[in-house]
Parts: C-alpha cells; sequence; structure tokens
C-alpha cells in the first residue's frame, strides 16, 4: 500500500514539474495545466489500481481506487474546470461523465462480490 501511495506522489510530481518546464509554450495558467494533468495522472492510477484489484479479486485494491477515482473527481468539479468555459467545459464534463458510467459499468460487471 505505501509503494503504491509513492508511485502516485512521485507521478504527481513528475506531472507538475513537466508542466513546470512548458512554462511559456503553456502561458501564464501553466499551474492550472499543471493540476488538470495531476488530476489525469490520478484517474489513470486509480482506473489501473481498479482493474488490478478486479483481475486479482482484491477488494482493499479496489475501495483505494474508488476512493482515488472520488478524490479526483471532487477535485475536477471543485478546482480544474473553473478556469475552462463555455464548449471546452462542457466537453470535459461529458468526458468525466462517460469515464464515471464506463467505470460504474466495469465494476458492476466484473465485481461480484461488490455487495458482500
Amino acid at each position: 500500500m505505501g509503494s503504491g501511495l509513492l508511485v502516485l506522489w512521485c507521478l504527481t510530481q513528475e506531472a507538475f514539474e513537466t508542466c513546470s518546464f512548458y512554462k511559456l509554450p503553456l502561458g501564464d495558467n501553466w499551474v492550472l495545466w499543471a493540476q488538470m494533468s495531476i488530476s489525469l495522472v490520478w484517474s489513470v492510477f486509480a482506473v489501473i489500481l481498479l482493474l488490478l484489484g478486479i483481475n486479482r479479486r482484491y477488494q482493499p485494491s479496489r475501495y483505494v481506487a474508488l476512493g482515488i477515482l472520488s478524490l479526483t473527481v471532487f477535485k475536477v468539479f471543485v478546482f480544474d474546470l473553473g478556469f475552462l468555459g463555455g464548449v471546452l467545459r462542457i466537453l470535459s464534463l461529458g468526458g468525466l461523465g462517460i469515464s464515471l458510467i464506463f467505470i460504474s459499468w466495469l465494476y458492476s460487471r466484473y465485481v461480484k462480490d461488490a455487495y458482500v
């Protein structure tokens, strides 16, 4: 568990430092882009953890993945969508909705002990 959190922390730092390296092309809002890239890293990490938990039938892994996904969704709604406007905000919310529907379908379809 500790090693997984260490990997997530390192990936988070790497995403932020990558956006910091590309400050000039990203412009003045590079910190906002860094926060969005961190959300993407957290989402991908949680989906991979969820798939591993489903494949190995390991319930704690699935719960941690769902917790990370919940934190990511909260972060996206509260912080990341603040600087987007119009069409980009609509597309981002649509993509988030589609990904949440896919994750819920995946979890309900392949996890037989979901209610245990």
